[in-house]
């Protein structure tokens, strides 16, 4: 190259000689790549090798020309070593030694990969044959790590569907289970209105046994009033019947007055030694005659109400045996069945009705 395409360029590589013009061409290259994208790092670095194995090559680094360009690029002495042992490195890398090299990451291999850089690398590293076939092992990695990215992607949606699905199931568990206490607190409270309806009902059907008790109790008593008014009617018949005797005592002592009359008065038409009062024997007689009937009907009513007495005694004492036997079947009939009570209580109301005719009969 010449001394004026040596001074036109911002870097002075005179000191390489007859290796200057490659080293300006070399640095021009690296300017195009270094900083422009990630995936033409590898490409700068491949530059940069280049640019270090020219100022090796003038001897002792170029007189410091290495040092010096480095430095113009705004590089450190570490980055630059680093870079040119990338690019050293690439000259017979393969893909696993790639992944050692100090600056180059999996993200860069990945970058390298992509077909637009291939033509720059070939041209960097000037062995077209073998760039491809890395390049192709490049691919080859990034598709398998796109199909595992892909593939973990799917795994993660799935996952995030199960656990969507575990989630709507436990929120479905937590709603059904929320929907089964509710149901059991239902259940509960049916049960609670049910005893309370069933207390209830005992305690009407304990009201309806009080009211019929009541109702059987005052039609015993109206039969009872009813009963005493019979007898009462019954008695002033008697009473009657017994006035009439009576009566007919009276006259029949009135006729025996009369008869003794008749003979007390044919006795004064006949002589008589001594004086007779006749007012004294009239008085006297009539006297025995109502005494005489007065005992008689004194005795007959006697009879008459201790009869009565005793009858009475007798049908009191049967209702109370009646009362008794009533309050015993109520009891019995607690401790049936319902389907057997009704059809007890209704036997056993057909016989007091029964009863009850049959005493009714005789009024």
């Amino acid at each position: 190259m010449s001394e004026e395409l040596a001074a036109a360029h911002a870097f002075d590589f005179s000191a390489l000689g007859d290796l200057s013009e490659q080293a300006v061409e070399t640095d021009q290259q690296f300017d195009l790549h270094y900083g422009i994208a990630q995936d033409e790092y590898l490409i700068s670095c491949i530059y940069v090798a280049k640019m270090h194995a020219l100022t090796a090559k003038a001897g002792r680094y170029g007189g410091g020309t290495w040092t010096k360009w480095y430095e113009s690029k705004g590089m450190s002495e570490g980055s630059a070593r680093t870079m040119t042992q990338n690019g050293d490195a690439f000259k017979s890398a393969t893909v696993a030694d790639l992944k050692l090299l100090p600056s180059i990451s999996r993200k860069d291999l990945n970058l390298i990969a992509r077909s637009g850089c291939a033509e720059q690398l070939t041209a960097a590293a000037g062995d077209s044959q073998r760039v491809q076939e890395l390049l192709a092992q490049l691919k080859a990695e990034k598709d398998r790590a796109d199909a595992a990215e892909k593939s973990a992607q799917n795994a993660r949606k799935e996952n995030a569907y199960f656990k969507e699905l575990v989630k709507s199931a436990e929120a479905q568990t937590s709603k059904d289970a929320e929907r089964r206490e509710e149901a059991e607190s239902r259940y509960e409270s049916a049960l609670a209105d049910i005893s309370g309806l069933k207390e209830q009902n005992a305690k009407l059907q304990q009201s309806y046994h009080d009211a019929d008790e009541s109702r059987i109790a005052a039609n015993l008593q109206r039969q009872k009033a009813e009963a005493e008014r019979d007898k009462a009617e019954a008695r002033a018949k008697n009473a009657e019947g017994q006035l009439s005797g009576s009566r007919q005592v009276a006259e029949a002592a009135k006729l025996r007055a009369d008869k003794l009359q008749e003979e007390n008065a044919a006795l004064k038409k006949q002589p008589i030694a001594a004086v007779v009062d006749e007012e004294e024997v009239d008085r006297r007689a009539g006297e025995k005659a109502y005494e005489i009937a007065a005992g008689m009907t004194a005795d007959y009513k006697a009879q008459q109400e201790q009869d009565a007495r005793d009858a009475y005694d007798s049908i009191i004492l049967a209702g109370r045996s009646i009362t008794s036997i009533v309050q015993s079947a109520k009891m019995q009939f607690r401790k049936l069945p319902n389907d057997q009570r009704e059809t007890a209580i209704n036997q056993f109301v057909h016989t007091l009705a029964s009863a009850q005719g049959e005493v009714s009969a005789c009024l």
